[in-house]
Order: structure tokens, then sequence, then C-alpha cells
């Protein structure tokens, strides 16, 4: 279990919006929105979420996958977002890519049973502009508590669990197979968490969409259990 910190709002403004005098506030229960009138930034408490997006602009270029990774870093860090160790994890087909957060090596993806909220930098762009971009609204502290073994599934048991699973059932749409943590929320008021609990798991890519393997997957039905 790990201690969070929450990132003031204003440093968002200050550095996505063009001149930060020109935006109006807006709060309503958990969520505060900005907005210069072109531009839209949304703080989400509950879900532990920063969204901005540029109204006034359509998606209209294809960039090669190299560049916008390059536009994307360089973004980043002229406005401070690597608040944690994020690492490049994917692109869809919408050319959103997403930059997930790190520990220890292996990338942190949000619990689906018990979410926490968002754990990646995704960003859209439009031209030279950016359209969408999404990033947790906190940092992660130090542990809270002190570390549990948790046992993995082997091998054999992580075949036959996708096997036996009706919903993921297409095996030639599995893109990767690999270990990641889990971000649980550890609060009954997912606002009000001051603590994550990250959990060993693993994971899968499968069709574009990062599904977190457990025996869960056997009693799913029709649900949309990837994860965001």
């Amino acid at each position: 279990m790990f201690f969070i910190e929450t990132i003031k709002t204003n440093k968002f403004k200050d550095a996505l919006f063009t001149d930060p005098s020109l935006v109006g506030e807006e709060s309503k229960l958990n969520r505060t929105v900005y907005t210069d009138g072109t531009s839209r930034l949304e703080a989400n408490q509950k879900d532990h979420r920063i969204q901005y997006q540029h109204r006034n602009i359509n998606s209209s270029t294809v960039f090669q996958t190299g560049d916008l990774i390059k536009r994307s870093v360089k973004y980043f860090n002229d406005t401070g977002s690597f608040t944690d160790d994020y690492q490049y994890f994917g692109i869809n087909s919408n050319q959103q890519l997403s930059f997930n957060m790190f520990m220890d090596g292996l990338p942190i993806v949000n619990s689906t049973k018990h979410p926490f909220g968002m754990t990646s930098l995704e960003v859209q762009w439009a031209n030279d502009d950016i359209l969408n971009y999404k990033r947790p609204n906190y940092i992660l502290g130090n542990k809270a508590s002190q570390s549990e073994q948790v046992k993995l599934m082997n091998g054999t048991e992580l075949k036959d669990l996708i096997i036996k699973q009706t919903k993921y059932d297409d095996l030639e749409k599995i893109e990767q197979i690999f270990p990641a943590y889990q971000a649980a929320s550890t609060a009954s008021d997912q606002d009000q968490a001051m603590f994550v609990w990250l959990e060993p798991v693993w994971c899968m890519k499968y069709n574009g969409k990062t599904v977190i393997l457990s025996n869960d997957l056997l009693t799913e039905g029709s649900e949309n259990h990837g994860v965001e």
C-alpha cells in the first residue's frame, strides 16, 4: 500500500493554458472545470483524473508512431507531466498514445474490481496541437505498509484460464501477456482515498485493450472489463 499526493489543479492550469489569466473556473461536486472559451480542463477527484481538451480543432493528420512519441515526450517535459516513472505503453486506432506509470519495471493498470483511477498519461494530437490529454491527478508516495507475498498463476494455470473463459476466445487477437501491478482503491469513498493498493497481476493485451487475467474472467458474462 502506498501513500498518494494529490497534485494541485492550478499547476495544470498554469502549464496547459496559453494565458491562465483568461481562464474561468466552475466547481461541481467532485469536479472542477476550467475554460478559456477554446480549451477545457476538468479535474475529477473521484476518478483521480485530469483531462484537457482543445475544442476548436479536429484530428486530420496521420503521423508516424515514432514522431508522435517524440512530440508527446517533448510536450510532457515542457508541461512537467513526468511526475512519476511513465513509459510508452501503446497507441490505438485513433492515434491516442498511452504512457503508463511503472513500478519496479512493471506497468501499473487500474483495477477493474476495485478501481482507483487513472494510471497513465494519454494524449491525442491534431496537427501540431493537443486535441485531448488525460492523466492522473496524483503522485505515488512512500510505502504505507509492508509488502505482502502474492502468488501469481504459473504458465499452465494461466493457459488453462485463457482457454476456459469465453469472452476473449479468439487467441489470434492476443498481442501480449505480461506481469503488472493493479492499482486498487482502499477507500469506500474513492475521492477521499489517501492510499492506493498495488497488487501483482497477470495482464494481456487483447485486440488493443489491456485485460487483467484473474478467475473473475470465468464469471464476467457480457460486461466490459477492459482496463481504461
